[in-house]
């Protein structure tokens, strides 16, 4: 929160006599008596023998003496507290005085502030307005009854003449009242009127073109002529913060400019939105389908790992396992059979593949196709440690292969 100088002298000000009061008071209730001027004082003089023995009596006072002195001396003691009341009194006047100016000058500030703000609030807003419509006024609806036809020949007798008009009269009221009391009255409304529109109009001091005098800028041409800064610097291919210079003609825009350069700003303006929403849009859809692939990487990664350390593991178990069968000396002869294709030619690929991945391939006919068989290995358990190596091997793609009798 800002404060203004008058804010904080007004508080300086408060504190100043806040301590001011405290140290009078204080001085007040803590002064110490002084000692009577008009008191006898038995003050104890070096006396010499030859007096001593002249006279030893005291010496007395009168008591009435003694209680008009205390009397004075109480009097003059309320006297002076009554004087430094007064004095404190005056403090407080003071202090209470400075501390309202400081708060009618802070007031001030802020009225000023306030209004400066509006100030530019309202001359934006008028600098927004572009078209001045004059109020149409309505004509007031009015009943009109036509008159009816005259249908006698008007009689020369004055007497008669008045009597048939009252007649006329009586029995057109008579017959107006009952085909009121018949029929609902219909709604007289006023004629149409056709509104006008809102033409934009020139700013009725708009001088087309203003050569420009000394000391005059574009904030001072544009709240005199209620064009917006933006828009009398585009007319005029300037910038907002251009300086002018003297005897420099610059065009003033009408009121229909005014609309148009302001339509034309805003649909650039939005356009300009739409792109960084749509820029925003595809970087976000990047960076998710960027965020997509590197999981989907991490995740291929992780996979390939298992499966080499799966395939190290199986590895180590057919190596453990034919160190076990050449200790125990097992008996028989298997094999794990990998494929059985449909053709030779097929054959020859799954064959080829594995001998370059270092196993050792044998093929036999059968009546359901050929059978591609890998091995030998002595022993089952050795076998079975050969077919684990073979699913987890990345390079032969094999997955269903079994363990026979060779």
């Amino acid at each position: 929160m800002k404060f203004s100088k008058q804010a904080l002298l007004g508080t300086t000000v408060l504190l100043g006599g806040s301590v001011l009061l405290y140290a009078t008071m204080h001085q007040v209730l803590n002064a110490p008596a002084k000692p009577e001027a008009n008191s006898q004082q038995v003050i104890a003089k070096p006396t010499t023998d030859k007096q001593s023995a002249i006279s030893n009596e005291p010496l007395t006072a009168d008591i009435a003496t003694e209680k008009n002195l205390l009397a004075q001396k109480q009097k003059e003691r309320e006297q002076r507290v009554a004087a430094q009341e007064q004095q404190a009194q005056q403090y407080m006047t003071e202090q209470q005085r400075i501390e309202a100016e400081a708060l009618a000058r802070s007031r001030a500030e802020n009225q000023l502030y306030a209004n400066k703000n509006a100030t530019n609030t309202n001359s934006v807003v008028a600098s927004s307005v572009t078209a001045i419509t004059q109020p149409v006024v309505k004509p007031r609806p009015v009943d009109t009854v036509a008159a009816p036809p005259q249908t006698q020949a008007a009689v020369p007798n004055t007497v008669q003449n008045t009597a048939q008009s009252q007649s006329a009269a009586q029995t057109r009221s008579a017959t107006q009242t009952k085909e009121q009391a018949a029929t609902p009255k219909p709604a007289v409304t006023a004629p149409a009127v056709a509104q006008p529109q809102p033409v934009a109009k020139a700013t009725p001091n708009n001088p087309g073109t203003y050569q420009v005098k000394a000391g005059e800028g574009l904030i001072g041409l544009s709240r005199r002529y209620n064009v917006p800064v933006d828009v009398l610097a585009s007319v005029n291919n300037l910038n907002t913060t251009s300086n002018l210079r003297v005897g420099q003609t610059i065009t003033i825009p009408t009121a229909a400019q005014v609309n148009r350069i302001t339509q034309q700003t805003q649909a650039r303006e939005q356009q300009r939105q739409n792109e960084m929403a749509r820029k925003k849009q595809e970087a976000q859809l990047k960076e998710q389908k960027r965020q997509q692939e590197i999981a989907q990487k991490k995740l291929e990664a992780q996979q390939q790992a298992q499966k080499k350390q799966a395939f190290q593991a199986a590895q180590d178990n057919l190596r453990q396992a034919r160190q076990t069968v050449k200790e125990t000396d097992a008996k028989g002869t298997f094999g794990v059979q990998v494929a059985l294709a449909t053709d030779e030619k097929k054959a020859n690929e799954i064959t080829q593949k594995l001998q370059a991945a270092g196993y050792k391939v044998k093929t036999t006919q059968t009546s359901k196709g050929v059978r591609i068989v890998v091995g030998p290995e002595k022993g089952k358990v050795a076998a079975l440690a050969l077919k684990d190596k073979l699913n987890n091997d990345s390079r032969v793609d094999v997955n269903s292969g079994w363990v026979l009798y060779w």
